[in-house]
């Protein structure tokens, strides 16, 4: 009687234990993804930051934040949109060349991620490659202006065919 007892006394201990050991895990589980969680508040004071920004050095500080939203959320178009579109800044204000093809160059890769989600607002996004397609000429207007005014055209005349009203898109 007395084992038996022990017993009892035992498996509940040990019941206890492993609920408050789950109870924990759960807990620190919650804790460590708690800085992961990007909210739709993150972004709105992102995009506040980017129309604040003026210098190089603030449009990086957002660039940083956007990348850790696009890390967290992969399937939130917006924030691929502000990332390109913060290439496209940055580009503007760079001094080396190189330093401009990086972030023309990013925010390529970012468009034709944004071509292939089938939630992006298409007319927001052909308007971002034709003000990137500017920005390539802004690069080497020599060189690049008459191999791609063509293009910027294409891409503002494709957004206003998807969204006649959008005023981004308006040469």
């Amino acid at each position: 009687e007395k084992l038996l007892m022990m017993f009892l006394i035992f498996n509940v201990y040990a019941i206890k234990s492993i609920k408050m050991k789950t109870i924990k895990c759960y807990f620190y589980v919650i804790l460590f993804l708690m800085p992961f969680t990007a909210s739709a508040q993150d972004l709105t004071r992102v995009v506040e930051d980017i129309r604040k920004a003026n210098t190089e050095n603030e449009y990086v500080q957002a660039r940083n934040q956007l990348e850790r939203l696009c890390m967290v959320n992969p399937k939130e178009w917006l924030s691929y949109y502000y990332l390109a579109y913060t290439d496209v800044q940055l580009s503007f204000r760079a001094s080396s060349k190189e330093e401009k093809m990086k972030y023309i160059n990013d925010a390529q890769t970012y468009l034709k991620k944004l071509s292939d989600m089938s939630d992006a607002d298409m007319s927001e996004v052909y308007t971002l490659k034709g003000f990137r397609l500017y920005a390539l000429i802004a690069s080497d207007p020599q060189s690049n202006g008459p191999k791609y005014f063509g293009e910027i055209t294409l891409s503002y005349e494709k957004a206003l065919g998807v969204n006649p009203n959008n005023p981004r898109a308006i040469m």
